[in-house]
């Protein structure tokens, strides 16, 4: 009896281990090979600036998504940021809320997004848990809540945001600063950067 709860436990493991989705569900940034570090919360939201007759989606077909993966059914609609935190006043930021609306073609539509920012190197922030877009709905809309505590020097950075079917794994879309100027324009550092020192803050 004991051996197959062994046996049992250790497949469940390993199941966890190899699912992506079931990895996002964390919220949490990782990279080891960077030796970066950040806190994420998130959370879906409404888009105050869309009602649901808008309809149509910032146009990100194959055609003008140059070499970038797209797929017909998503769009974005929106991408944009509450800077939160510079505590000492310099203009980089090291808290701050990126929300971004996707559209989809489909009624419903099950996906993770994927966050990476780049400034000297390229790394993961960030991975949201599966959610459901429901057609050109503003209602889900997500927000992720950004706390950098370290390896994130001062700098102007990148903002990616790849989009992947929660289905298939696959990537339908990559949205970056050749798609929105102000996904380039972040000015961003670590909390130890900061001159007035670290600052106890809730996600």
């Amino acid at each position: 009896m004991y051996k197959m709860a062994f046996v049992i436990v250790t497949l469940l493991l390993v199941i966890l281990a190899s699912n992506p989705q079931a990895q996002a569900a964390t919220l949490t940034a990782t990279d080891s090979g960077n030796s970066t570090g950040s806190k994420i919360s998130g959370s879906i939201i409404s888009n105050p600036e869309k009602t649901q007759t808008m309809g149509v989606a910032r146009g990100l077909s194959l055609e003008t998504t140059s070499n970038r993966y797209s797929d017909s059914s998503v769009r974005v609609y929106d991408v944009w940021f509450n800077m939160v935190a510079d505590t000492d006043g310099d203009g980089y930021y090291h808290q701050f809320e990126v929300n971004f609306d996707i559209d989809s073609e489909l009624y419903r539509q099950d996906i993770y997004v994927v966050g990476e920012l780049a400034g000297a190197s390229r790394q993961i922030l960030f991975q949201t848990e599966t959610y459901t877009l429901s057609g050109d709905s503003g209602d889900d809309t997500y927000q992720a809540r950004v706390l950098l505590t370290e390896g994130y020097p001062s700098q102007a950075y990148e903002l990616i945001l790849n989009i992947y079917s929660a289905e298939t794994d696959s990537l339908l879309l990559q949205y970056d600063g050749d798609n929105d100027s102000r996904l380039r324009s972040l000015f961003l550092e670590d909390n130890t950067q900061e001159e007035a020192g670290y600052d106890q803050v809730t996600l």
